[in-house]
């Protein structure tokens, strides 16, 4: 079981937080606050409060604003 995980984004992942909190979803955390040459990658976290349709929201709104 995982609650973590780290995704790789197209644009630098502020945008994409950014943009995916302007459609009401929020998606992450910027791992490039922290570390060095990582501004393209979003800390996601899962935890069993969220059910399979927020999930799905979740994904749809990635692939929207990193399309």
């Amino acid at each position: 079981v995982f609650k973590e995980l780290a995704v790789r984004t197209p644009r630098p992942a502020r945008d994409v937080i950014r943009e995916a909190r302007a459609l009401g979803v929020h998606p992450g955390y910027p791992l490039g606050r922290d570390y060095e040459g990582m501004d393209d990658v979003l800390l996601v976290a899962v935890t069993e409060k969220r059910t399979p349709a927020d999930i799905d929201r979740l994904a749809d709104v990635l692939a929207e604003v990193c399309g």
